[in-house]
């Protein structure tokens, strides 16, 4: 399906190949990966996943939001292969983690997931809000709008030029996606850059997805309980400060020029 102002990437970044490794794109130009995804030096990867439903029909889990990981790409490569090290080392024929399949992990893999999110040197970011916030319609915009928000501070501290984000390719989801997030932007050295937008199956097992599914999940768990005491949540998000940018809305005012 065609999602107007996203691009389908129809492989995992890297291909089949490491990260670090020299890769080819199908047209056989360098600095392309297998997926069509240009490589430079000045780019920051956002991976993005949702928390919740948007319809907030869950009664157990009454939550919906954005949430996600920002690294530059040198960063990726080392984030990246120490997450497929962890799965590898503690999640044995785990091909696509989901943090919410988690039932009933062990302890050594909790302390592995911990250590991972606690160490890592990448960004987590997220927007969240519940069915009884008193936020004015149209709340998906508003969301949208505070995740990018969010994004846009945790890249204050990197170095970039270039940003593309990743979202979770969902059929139907997608076409909401686009419309709620629309054209992005984000300030660097006082200039608005466009962010490029891409979209990627999760069962590609692409680490950031991955990465992104478990910020979610944490920041999800958060929003319904009502606490950032959770320790999945002070995994992910008790690190250095520059690192991290949430929000949970509880009232919001949509205000429009006239």
């Amino acid at each position: 399906m065609n999602t107007p102002g996203f691009k389908l990437l129809a492989r995992s970044i890297f291909g089949a190949v490491r990260l670090g490794e020299e890769v080819i794109d199908v047209n056989g130009e360098p600095g392309h990966t297998a997926s069509g995804l240009r490589l430079s030096d000045d780019l920051v990867l956002s991976f993005v996943d949702e928390t919740g439903h948007d319809t907030f029909h869950d009664a157990a889990h009454p939550v919906f939001g954005w949430a996600g990981c920002a690294m530059t790409l040198s960063d990726y490569t080392s984030v990246a292969n120490a997450w497929s090290d962890m799965k590898a080392g503690y999640f044995a024929g785990v091909r696509v983690m989901h943090a919410a399949d988690l039932r009933r992990p062990t302890i050594e893999q909790l302390g592995a997931l911990e250590t991972f999110f606690r160490t890592q040197p990448f960004s987590r970011f997220a927007a969240v809000t519940r069915r009884d916030a008193r936020i004015e319609p149209p709340v998906l915009n508003t969301l949208a709008g505070a995740t990018a928000k969010q994004l846009e501070e945790v890249l204050r501290w990197l170095p970039f030029s270039r940003v593309a984000t990743i979202f979770e390719a969902g059929a139907v989801w997608d076409e909401k996606v686009a419309r709620m997030f629309g054209p992005m932007e984000v300030i660097c050295d006082g200039k608005r850059l466009p962010v490029e937008k891409y979209r990627m199956a999760k069962t590609l097992a692409e680490p950031g997805l991955e990465i992104a599914d478990f910020v979610a999940n944490a920041v999800g768990g958060s929003a319904r309980e009502r606490s950032v005491s959770r320790k999945d949540f002070r995994a992910v998000f008790d690190v250095d400060g520059r690192r991290t940018s949430v929000i949970r809305i509880e009232s919001a005012l949509v205000v429009t020029d006239r």
